[in-house]
Parts: C-alpha cells; structure tokens; sequence
C-alpha cells in the first residue's frame, strides 16, 4: 500500500516569496488501494539551525568540539482531513486547496558556511511546505511530502533614511602647536540601501596636524553575529570584495573633500528578525597615518534590503536588535 502525493504552489516570477505575501496552491494524492486515513495535513515551517565547529579552521579534526543552536521561526498547519477511528479512502485521486501566509518579521531563507575562522560556521534559515499523512489500520505510518519555499530579506529599519553625518577627531600631542588634529566628517545620504543600488557617501578629512595623512582607505564589511546561546556569541567582520577605494597623501594644512558611490551587489542583504545569526554592513574609512601613530577609522553603519514597513518615517530610528548586543567595532575585531 502507497501513497503519492504532487503539489504546485502558485509562486512569483522570481521563485521567491516576499514576507507578508500568500502561499497557496493546490495538492493531488493518490492511493493504490483503500486506506483508513486518521489525518492530513499541509503546513508551512521555517527554522534555523546554527553549528560551529572549534578547530576546523586549521584542519579538520574528528575530535573537534561542536556546538548546535536550533530555532523556530515559524509554524501553521491546516487540517485537511482528521478522524481519531480513521477515515476510509478509496482507491483514486483526490485533491485539495491551501493557502498560507507569511509574516512580515521573518528571517530570509540563508545558507552560509565558512571555515576562515579557527572556526568552522554552518548556518541555515529555511523554509518548507510539508504534507503529512497520518495512515491507520494494521500497518501505522506515517508518509511526508515536502518542497522547500525561498524567502526574501526584509529588514527591521534601524538607521534614518535621511542624511546622516558622522565624525571623528584625532588630536596629536606637540609642545610648540595648540591646535594640533585631523578632523574627519562623513555624510551618507540613506543608510537604508536597496540591493542593487548604491551608498552615497561624501567625506572631508581637515589636517591640522604636524604630520601627513599617508591615504584614505574605504572598503565595505559584512558584521556577523552567530548566537549559541545568550552568553555565547561569536562575532566578527568580512570584507566585501571589490570595493575597496584609496586616496592619496593630503599634507599638513591641507582640507580635502570627496565624494564616493559604492555599488551593492543585488546578492547582499543584511539578515534580521533571527535569534541564531544577524548580518549588517558597514561602510569603514580608515587613515592612515605613519609610524608610530595609530591609524584614524570611522564606522558608517548601513543597512542593505527592503524595509518591512510599507511606509516608514525618514526619523524612525530603532536601537534594537533582536534583543542582542551590537557587534564590535571594526577597530576592536581587527587589533
């Protein structure tokens, strides 16, 4: 005795769903001979499930300590047919209707792996439409049926959408000069970014100090954060590759302005509303300053993906984020 069972869902162009949107479709199954059926159901699940391996990163070792964190993201079921003696069903085709929808605060489907790290990180936010039969009679089983559904990213807005400005000053010790320091200002237009789109930034680096600026250094990061348990968070930055930008020297006295666009990959996407991993971006502009001074940094948070208000406030700015801290800065995670 068998069951067979073929579902389409009605999905977008694009094969993916966006939070807040409708999954529904249609099922046929079948069965080769009559069956006593004690329940079906179809439901939608997302889970995450986070796994790090210590020592991985320098060759793998059998031994090595692994350490797990499972979440569930989300849950609902719809009943197709239940009977607690069972429901008799004849042999032949038969078919139903379902429809879910998706909240707007999940996480986006992920799979992210890395062994850079004396670490070894697996990290996966998934989705599934799962149809189970619960068969009665002498032989009790039961049969699932699923097909993984592809989320999109939407962002918890926590950064203004109107120009912000950010700087920092680094003031130099000298006997025979008072006002002795190089001021870096830096404005960014949005710091919420669609995929695909740019961050516009314009800076100004003042040198008033004794010594010369060697080059200004931009580049664009990815900070993680990967959470075992909420005292255990490993936490840590990766270059976005082909964005790096240098300047040249600017000598003492001189005030220099410019301006700068740097193009987001439509694959980039901050990952928000998840208890087990969150990934934000960061513009960072460093100067670099001779021996044996230590060098200038200033850390522009972005956010890249569409809001998940359909009409957000430019001033709205929320400082959580999902009840975790925030990452270090650039400056701490790289001395």
């Amino acid at each position: 005795m068998a069951v067979h069972c073929q579902f389409s869902v009605n999905e977008p162009r694009c094969k993916v769903f966006t939070p807040g949107s409708a999954i529904c479709g249609t099922m046929r199954y079948e069965f080769d001979e009559e069956t006593i059926v004690r329940k079906i159901s179809v439901s939608l699940e997302g889970f995450g499930r986070l796994q790090v391996n210590e020592g991985v990163g320098y060759g793998y070792n059998e031994d090595s300590v692994s350490d797990c964190n499972l979440e569930d993201i989300f849950y609902s079921e719809d009943i197709i047919d239940f009977s607690a003696e069972g429901t008799p069903y004849l042999t032949g085709q038969y078919g139903t209707t379902f429809n879910f929808w998706l909240p707007e605060n999940i996480p986006p489907s992920l799979h992210y792996c890395t062994n850079d790290l004396n670490l070894g990180i697996f990290c996966e936010i998934t989705y599934f439409l799962r149809i189970r039969f619960h068969v009665g009679g002498f032989a009790e089983f039961q049969k699932t049926f699923e097909k993984e559904i592809k989320v999109a990213p939407s962002v918890m807005p926590r950064l203004p959408t109107l120009p912000m400005v950010y700087g920092e000053k680094k003031t130099f010790f000298h006997l025979c000069k008072r006002n002795n320091f190089i001021y870096l200002k830096a404005c960014v237009k949005n710091s919420i970014i669609n995929p695909g789109q740019r961050v516009q930034i314009c800076y100004e680096v003042e040198n008033q100090s004794s010594t010369t600026v060697q080059a200004i250094k931009i580049k664009l990061v990815e900070m993680y954060m990967f959470s075992l348990n909420e005292n255990d968070t490993i936490k840590f930055y990766v270059d976005v590759e082909g964005t790096d930008s240098k300047t040249a020297m600017i000598k003492s006295g001189d005030i220099k302005e410019y301006s700068l666009e740097i193009d987001i990959e439509p694959s980039l996407h901050s990952v928000d509303y998840s208890k087990i991993v969150s990934r934000n971006y960061a513009v960072i502009i460093i100067i670099s300053l001779p021996i044996p001074y230590k060098n200038m940094m200033l850390e522009i948070p972005i956010q890249i993906g569409k809001c998940s208000r359909s009409q957000l406030d430019p001033h709205f700015y929320c400082v959580s984020n999902n009840g975790r801290e925030s990452p270090p800065s650039y400056g701490e995670s790289t001395t």
